[in-house]
């Protein structure tokens, strides 16, 4: 008995999993197995056995919304070439959640232009061939 190729296969996609949490943003799974895997040459199956998706997404009325909060700044480093920039950065101390406002990523790091040491250039200087 010949067979041809037998390309490989995915079952159904199972039923969307119960939500995470009941407000204030959570996640789903379903998934899905490999029916009949590849034989004789056959092509694999393309694609993923678990999705996730989000639910409840709506805000929680019990709750008060808090803000993203920024840590303190580090301290400023040193300058990057003789005429340059030196920069500081901060990371986030608290997130949000669901109703309160992000951090922007553009304020998480600073940056300043700045002097360095600039020194004259040195050069070796060859003395005479000796016996």
């Amino acid at each position: 008995r010949n067979e041809g190729p037998q390309n490989c296969t995915f079952s159904l996609w199972e039923t969307w999993s119960t939500c995470s949490k009941e407000c204030g943003g959570g996640e789903r799974t379903r998934m899905r197995s490999i029916k009949s895997p590849l034989n004789h040459n056959g092509a694999p199956c393309e694609g993923q056995l678990a999705e996730m998706s989000p639910c409840n997404t709506f805000h929680c009325s019990d709750s008060h919304c808090i803000d993203c909060k920024w840590g303190a700044w580090s301290e400023w480093g040193d300058c990057s070439a003789c005429s340059g920039q030196k920069y500081r950065q901060r990371i986030i101390a608290h997130m949000q959640n669901d109703c309160g406002h992000k951090c922007e990523a553009g304020t998480a790091k600073e940056t300043m232009n700045c002097t360095g040491v600039c020194e004259d250039e040195v050069y070796c200087r060859w003395s005479e061939w000796t016996d």
